[in-house]
């Protein structure tokens, strides 16, 4: 089988930097010799380092000075000869460079946030060429790995790309190298490409379903290919819809400098991912980076400097490289507080959609006003997304559910959701109010914590209200000083006359075995209290109704009863609901009772 090369182009940019002497402290063994250099008042003497069992290796000429290695059992009696000015181990070091912010992470702010928040406890899964696992700006955060590829068990990066991603998220904050977004996130290796940054397609579906089910909670895809695959978009599904995931993927660099046509690649087409463009040290489109309506965010992505294979660092360019900007947000936003404002289920928790949303509405527009085809909603801001939300008061009225109709005499239930997007505890007034001629109106106390909701239900007997549309108001009150915004909502409802049209729209479920029992749900409108439910039209002896109960003016729960006999066919029949004042309808063909 053909392999597909799909690593992104990235381009190598080679830059001066001002370096700095590190050194590995050699082993620890007396009986083995060690390389050293001695240093003498006058002429070297090799053969005093004979006498001691050592062995001359070098004259550094100029100085009086030798490397040799001797044993570690010698050093004191050597130090100690009148000869001898000095003896210094021999180190092996290292040019690294001092440690900066690369200029990607300090453009979207991350740095800003460490001071609260630096990504703890978050796992962000590198799906990719690997990770240098013991690469001194990595090896503190790399906590997992496996390979996918077909000649190695060790997701250790033989490629450079993958390890390059791996710093731009998550390097390590010490005091060589660079520092990553998130610098305390956990790293999984996920190696799916090969040294040359190939891959068979099965061997990245099948690292993104690994990442998910071990622990991620964001997957990184500086991955790219310009063909849909089904088994990839099934994965990022299962990691997103199915896991919780946040997955991030690279837009491609299949742009153009024009930024004209839809060419972002896959999976960054997928609904389940976020498809991140790559800007310039001046905030513009790198020429190369892919465009169409699939791209989310924007991130730096040229000249970007990062751990690289081998224990070393290199600067490159590409969406690749922007891609993980936006994934060391996600990890900070994530382990930060949540923002009530965006915790859509009440739960307390960040959720991949809402960790999604929170980067989207706090993006830096770039380009055109809005969600535009070359940076989306705009350039990813960390210190936005992920610090912590200010104090403040604010209730918010954010659901109000009523039937649409009921009839005159029948109670209408309206239930009123209510949250605490604040950052303090509150107690306050919730308030339903029939606006239009005010024969309703009911106040209650509610307390809540920051961060809480609740949902209350009021029930409203219609018995003498108007005929006609009220308008129904939930208001929850709180001091001046909150939102008020946000306080209200209103719906209405219909009072209908007694006896009005019945129509049953659906019965739920539709089918059954005969000889069994079952309940079902009806749906439509005009149910009064004491309706009965009936089936006609039929083949064989009629299923029967019991326990028939109307919820509300649209909604009847019933137990259904299928006696057993009939053609050995299915049969289909009519439903009917009878008010007791003989108002009827009747759902044609709703009914199957099957053999």
């Amino acid at each position: 089988m053909k392999k597909i090369i799909i690593l992104f182009i990235a381009i190598g940019l080679l830059l001066s930097t001002a370096p700095m002497i590190t050194g590995e402290n050699a082993a620890d063994k007396p009986n083995e010799k060690i390389k050293v250099i001695i240093g003498f008042n006058g002429k070297p003497d090799t053969a005093l380092i004979n006498t001691f069992g050592g062995e001359t290796k070098k004259e550094i000429s100029g100085i009086n000075a030798v490397t040799a290695t001797i044993p570690e059992t010698a050093i004191n009696a050597l130090q100690n000869n009148p000869k001898v000015r000095y003896i210094e181990e021999d180190k092996y070091v290292q040019l690294v460079s001092e440690q900066p912010i690369p200029w990607g992470v300090d453009r979207i702010d991350a740095e800003k946030v460490w001071s609260s928040n630096t990504g703890s406890d978050i796992y962000i899964a590198i799906v990719d060429t690997g990770i240098d696992y013991d690469h001194p700006d990595l090896a503190a955060n790399c906590i997992d790995g496996a390979s996918f590829v077909d000649y190695t068990d060790d997701p250790m990066d033989d490629n450079g790309h993958g390890t390059h991603c791996a710093g731009i998220a998550a390097a390590v904050n010490n005091t060589i190298g660079v520092v990553g977004v998130a610098p305390d996130a956990k790293l999984i290796a996920a190696k799916v490409l090969d040294y040359n940054g190939g891959a068979y397609l099965s061997w990245i579906a099948d690292g993104i379903v690994w990442a998910a089910d071990n622990g991620a909670d964001v997957i990184s895809l500086s991955i790219g290919y310009n063909k849909p695959v089904k088994s990839w978009k099934d994965a990022c599904d299962y990691a997103y819809y199915t896991k919780g995931v946040v997955v991030v993927a690279a837009a491609g660099n299949s742009g153009n400098p024009p930024g004209k046509g839809n060419n972002v690649e896959y999976p960054g087409r997928y609904d389940s991912t976020i498809a991140v463009a790559a800007t310039t040290t001046d905030d513009q489109r790198a020429w190369f980076s892919s465009t169409g309506p699939a791209v989310e965010l924007a991130a730096p992505g040229v000249s970007i400097y990062s751990t690289w294979w081998d224990d070393t660092y290199d600067y490159n360019s590409g969406t690749s490289m922007a891609c993980p900007h936006v994934s060391g947000v996600a990890a900070l936003v994530l382990a930060g507080a949540v923002d009530p404002t965006y915790d859509l289920d009440n739960d307390g928790i960040w959720d991949n959609n809402e960790v999604r949303q929170k980067m989207d509405d706090t993006a830096e527009d770039l380009g055109d006003s809005g969600r535009d085809n070359w940076y989306g909603y705009g350039l990813v801001d960390a210190e936005a997304a992920a610090s912590t939300p200010p104090d403040k008061h604010d209730v918010a009225t954010t659901a109000i559910d009523t039937p649409s109709s009921v009839f005159q005499g029948e109670t209408a239930t309206i239930d009123v959701t209510v949250k605490n997007l604040g950052t303090y505890d509150e107690t306050f007034e919730l308030t339903v109010t029939d606006e239009t001629y005010g024969e309703f109106t009911e106040t209650r106390s509610i307390t809540l914590a920051a961060g809480g909701s609740t949902v209350e239900t009021f029930t409203w007997d219609t018995t003498g209200a108007t005929i006609g549309l009220h308008t129904i108001k939930a208001e929850a009150i709180l001091a001046s000083d909150e939102y008020p915004e946000n306080n209200a909502m209103t719906t209405t409802i219909e009072v209908k006359e007694p006896g009005s049209e019945v129509i049953v729209t659906a019965i739920d479920p539709n089918t059954m075995q005969a000889g069994t029992t079952i309940d079902v749900t009806i749906t439509g409108s005009g149910f009064i209290a004491g309706a009965g439910v009936s089936f006609e039209n039929g083949a064989g002896p009629a299923p029967t109704a019991s326990k028939v109960v109307v919820i509300d003016s649209n909604t009847i729960t019933a137990t259904i009863t299928a006696k057993s006999g009939g053609p050995p066919r299915p049969r289909v029949w009519d439903v009917r609901v009878t008010n007791p004042d003989d108002s009827s309808g009747l759902l044609m063909d709703g009914f199957t009772i099957t053999p």
